[in-house]
């Protein structure tokens, strides 16, 4: 306040304190701390599917409402699996893949939310874990990852939930696992991964021309990260550089109008292994692995990502 005159006049008129918004923000714990799993995102509430936090594969399921920010438990996977994907379609979570008990890397197990029950798919024709996997036009595509020798592959398949079916598509240019995935205006990103060798690369497949494009390199090479679009834009979210035990906090965006990506605000906690999804412009980080000086670690945090809010 000011004196004017013997008078107190407000200062308002004179300054402003802009208040910063923070981009990150902390929704409820998992119930399991857990990394390799995976997450899709039906109807406002994310599912999420298997994964390890000990020594054998998990069948666990556990549903998060957005709207409630709690967890509750679902009927187990059929079998338990991790280092696999999943993805939602037409109100079904389809998990391809992974390393299970059985040993099993083909498997295609189908979960509907409704009836809260599973059903199998026809098996994958190339059995692998560590893939990526994308929607696009009513169609699954199953890329990369390794195969049964565990040796990391460029190929590229296409799942048709409709006719329950697979058809083979143009091989991926590299071959590579620990990468992450992205869809948007029909093209699928394939960016960064290699394991133990972290890449900047973006593979670009356009499955209406069956074909791939280069895209731009991000700015800092990771592998075992997630990725997502939220308002047009691509998010590389954290992850390793080289090694699972130099975790990484960067996120990393890319804007396809002007084909340049930008560092944004870090996540608060660095790690690998994570799983994630999009809604309503923002993206929601679960689980994953993470290291400190003296040991590896596994997480429950759910973090959530406002990208708005970090201009």
């Amino acid at each position: 306040m000011t004196v004017d005159d013997g008078e107190l006049l407000s200062d308002s008129n004179l300054f402003s304190i802009e208040v910063m918004a923070v981009p990150w923000l902390t929704g409820a714990s998992i119930p399991i701390e857990v990394d390799r799993h995976s997450s899709s995102l039906i109807d406002g509430v994310i599912y999420l599917f298997g994964g390890i936090g000990g020594a054998f594969p998990w069948n666990d399921v556990y549903a998060y409402s957005i709207a409630d920010n709690s967890w509750e438990v679902k009927a187990p996977m059929p079998e338990g699996v991790y280092i696999h994907q999943s993805v939602a379609l037409d109100g079904k979570a389809y998990i391809f893949g992974g390393l299970a008990n059985s040993d099993r890397r083909d498997l295609v197990q189908i979960y509907d939310p409704e009836m809260d029950s599973w059903s199998n798919g026809s098996p994958m024709p190339t059995g692998r874990y560590g893939s990526e996997i994308e929607v696009v036009n009513g169609k699954i595509y199953v890329i990369g990852g390794r195969n049964e020798s565990s040796d990391m592959t460029n190929i590229v398949e296409e799942y048709d939930p409709l006719t329950d079916s697979w058809s083979t598509k143009t091989a991926a240019p590299r071959s590579c696992t620990d990468a992450s995935s992205a869809a948007l205006d029909g093209k699928i990103y394939i960016i960064g991964g290699c394991h133990n060798t972290s890449e900047t690369t973006v593979d670009i497949y356009v499955p209406e021309s069956d074909s791939w494009e280069f895209g731009v390199p991000m700015i800092l090479p990771r592998s075992g990260l997630v990725s997502e679009t939220a308002n047009g834009k691509i998010y590389a979210i954290s992850g390793y550089e080289d090694s699972s035990s130099n975790d990484q906090a960067t996120v990393q965006e890319f804007d396809p109008v002007v084909g340049e990506w930008a560092l944004k605000t870090e996540i608060p906690l660095a790690r690998h292994w994570a799983s994630s999804v999009s809604y309503e412009g923002k993206i929601y980080i679960m689980g994953g692995g993470y290291s400190t000086s003296s040991q590896n670690l596994t997480s429950d945090h759910l973090d959530i990502y406002d990208p708005s809010l970090d201009p």
